[in-house]
């Protein structure tokens, strides 16, 4: 039995490395006892990377536990989750967490969640060759393993030297036939677009709203459903300002985060998903996932680990970063073709169902943990 000290968040708030995480602890496993440390350095998506007096006390408190879970159930592997190391306060909680737990040695696989160490970390490392870029490196570097959760992520863990480097895509419990599977309705008057996820500019908020007021300049019938917090109250008073000046406040709805059975629902009543985002920590896009689950076709864009899980033209569109007249465009052709909505949507599922179920997920990360770390 490999013992494995999982370090991460699980929900609240609900993105996707807290859900991912969530999803692996709630699993049963023959041949890994897993234990867990809850971080839980930010209450919302909104906080995440900012710096409060509240984050330090809960770094001590996480380390604390953590050094004491490891020595006292003699774990042999430790499971970390990076930031991408583009703000401040995250990489040196990184660090300092890292540099203590490998003091125990341990195991360690960090598990890139967040994208973009590699381009990130480089600039924080420059300069420091003394002491502190010691410390530096022997937190991140030489690991024994690292995960990538697509072919098309930042190369994390290559950068950080990893021993070997596993590519595990996030797993999706199967929510469909509890909440989606009544037929939907193809032929309905006004099509539904629905976008989950942290509303700001570089989650393609932006993109969207400008392919949006030029799908409402050809009079298409469409509205918006945007679920989830917006990143500050300067975008969310320039969205509605964006929204008044151009005739869409009749077209979005902000219904704020959807949890369970109403996130769950909202996606059984669309039509369309859409994902637009660029954000410099997206890895993956396991929003992305459950809309395939839902059986909605997706657009997204050709950034990371999203362009990994579309099939473009089969299960949905795949349009460049920032690009408002390729999507809509794309969502021009779904609005106005009820069967294609449909076959895509199909093949969607199955892909979801082949490729992206929470029990393959987990049978992977076992496979991980007792292939490369087990006691022989």
């Amino acid at each position: 039995m490999v013992k494995v000290l999982v370090l991460g968040q699980t929900p609240p708030p609900f993105g996707g490395q807290a859900l991912a995480i969530g999803s692996l602890l709630e699993g049963e496993y023959k041949r890994v006892e897993l234990y867990h440390v809850r971080m839980h350095f930010s209450r919302t998506l909104g906080e995440t990377g900012r710096f409060s007096v509240r984050k330090v006390l809960h770094l001590v408190s996480v380390v604390t536990s953590a050094v004491w879970v490891a020595l006292v159930k003699k774990v042999d592997v430790i499971h970390y989750p990076p930031s991408n190391g583009k703000e401040l306060f995250p990489f040196c909680r990184d660090a300092l967490m890292l540099f203590v737990l490998r003091l125990l040695r341990k195991k360690t696989v960090l598990v890139f969640h967040a994208a973009g160490l590699s381009d990130y970390a480089p600039k924080r490392l420059n300069g420091n060759s003394g002491v502190k870029g010691w410390v530096l490196r022997r937190s991140f570097f030489g690991v024994d393993a690292a995960v990538q959760t697509s072919q098309f992520s930042t190369p994390d863990g290559q950068y950080v030297n990893a021993g070997k480097t596993f590519i595990i895509a996030n797993g999706v419990r199967d929510e469909f036939t509890l909440f989606g599977n009544a037929p939907r309705n193809m032929e309905k008057d006004v099509v539904q677009v629905l976008y989950v996820g942290l509303i700001g500019p570089d989650k393609g908020i932006t993109t969207l709203l400008e392919a949006a007021s030029a799908l409402n300049a050809e009079r298409l019938p469409f509205r918006v459903v945007c679920v989830g917090e917006f990143v500050s109250s300067s975008y969310r008073d320039f969205v509605f300002r964006f929204l008044e000046s151009n005739g869409l406040t009749g077209s979005f709805l902000f219904p704020g985060v959807l949890v369970g059975e109403k996130k769950w629902k909202t996606f059984g009543e669309s039509d369309v998903f859409c994902y637009p985002s660029f954000a410099p920590f997206e890895s993956f896009g396991i929003v992305v996932v459950e809309a395939m689950m839902f059986r909605l076709p997706v657009v997204g864009t050709k950034w990371r680990g999203i362009q990994g899980i579309i099939e473009d033209g089969a299960t949905g569109f795949v349009v460049p970063v920032k690009d408002h007249r390729s999507l809509a465009d794309k969502l021009r052709i779904l609005i106005t073709s009820p069967r294609l909505r449909e076959e895509m949507g199909e093949r969607g599922r199955e892909r979801f169902l082949k490729e992206y179920s929470v029990e393959k997920m987990r049978a992977a990360y076992e496979d991980m943990f007792v292939d490369t770390f087990g006691r022989g």
